[in-house]
């Protein structure tokens, strides 16, 4: 059996957490031996987790010869640069998403892992969650007949204090539409296809510290002549549920409000029929993880290569250039 692929953890903030459960998870796939974070007490803490060795600086980290992988949990603004410099230091690269701030970005990173040899990943989780993952092989098997819309919700409080990363629009990339809505503009993407134009709006509820929008609608036209939709709010006081989607067939519907259902029919007879989903990982990080250790061994391409991910973000780009100028936005965007 193949040794377990050594990974350096690079930034150990909150979403770290969710990562490092899927290598405690599988042992025998992966292990972290670094952890690297800029702060001393966040590096520490996820070193004792793991029992590895603490560092504060990530070229520390990239020098090493027994780290083959890297995992950037960083602010958004990093994932370029650090992305970059470890594929040139001839590291695999599993990146948190959005890919990058820009297409610009997200090109260079794409192009040194490329000229590298090496794997770039990017940890868009909701490909891998127990729902989407079950709903897609549904809709592959046609059991919902040609998908002609879908919807899809975020409902969630985020606060954090003045000064965090999160709430400056120039390191995050945006506000709630590109740290959460990218997940979903690539769900909507990936069940209903490419997208031909795209339009949005968005506002502030002012209700926390953040100066970008916070609540917004993303509409997309599919080339296949489908449509769909974002709603999302980062400062939802309450909500039923945090995230839920609805695929809309021509034989049927699909939603996992509650849990995974299926509705098999034309006519309004009949019920939804609760569905078991394929696996139990609910959020889907232990399966990213093992998805993307699997490739760096065995050299197959990631499903959610920075291909995928730059088309995920060039939505985001897009609705944000929609809300600006209130019209509708043509795709391709110039990477410029």
């Amino acid at each position: 059996m193949a040794e377990p692929v050594r990974v350096a953890l690079i930034g150990c903030g909150g979403i770290a957490s969710a990562h490092l459960s899927g290598y405690q998870a599988m042992p025998e796939l992966g292990r972290v031996v670094v952890t690297c974070d800029s702060d001393t007490e966040n590096a520490r803490r996820r070193a004792e987790e793991t029992g590895a060795e603490a560092v504060l600086d990530y070229r520390e980290a990239l020098s090493r010869d027994d780290v083959e992988a890297v995992d950037l949990c960083l602010p958004h603004d990093l994932h370029a640069p650090i992305a970059c410099a470890a594929a040139a230091a001839g590291k695999h690269v599993l990146v948190e998403k959005p890919i990058a701030r820009s297409l610009a970005e997200a090109d260079r990173m794409i192009d040194a892992c490329a000229e590298a040899g090496v794997h770039l990943m990017v940890a868009h989780c909701q490909r891998f969650s127990a729902d989407r993952q079950t709903a897609r092989r549904l809709v592959d098997e046609g059991a919902i007949g040609r998908v002609y819309m879908m919807r899809t919700d975020h409902n969630q409080w985020v606060e954090y204090p003045a000064g965090h990363w999160i709430n400056d629009p120039m390191k995050l990339g945006g506000g709630g539409i590109a740290g959460s809505g990218v997940h979903h503009l690539d769900i909507l993407r990936w069940f209903c296809g490419d997208v031909t134009r795209v339009s949005a709006g968005m506002t502030r509820s002012d209700l926390t510290p953040r100066t970008a929008e916070d609540a917004g609608l993303v509409l997309l036209e599919h080339a296949g002549g489908a449509v769909s939709e974002l709603a999302l709010c980062w400062s939802a006081q309450r909500f039923p549920w945090y995230e839920s989607f609805w695929i809309y067939g021509t034989e049927g519907i699909i939603h996992n409000v509650g849990g995974l259902h299926l509705f098999r029919g034309r006519s309004r007879e009949g019920a939804f029929d609760r569905v078991p989903t394929d696996h139990d990982d609910a959020g889907g990080f232990r399966e990213e993880i093992r998805h993307f250790l699997t490739c760096v061994r065995t050299g197959q391409r990631p499903r959610m290569p920075g291909e995928e991910a730059r088309a995920a973000l060039e939505l985001v780009l897009a609705a944000y250039r929609s809300a600006d100028r209130g019209e509708k936005i043509s795709l391709p965007l110039s990477s410029a």
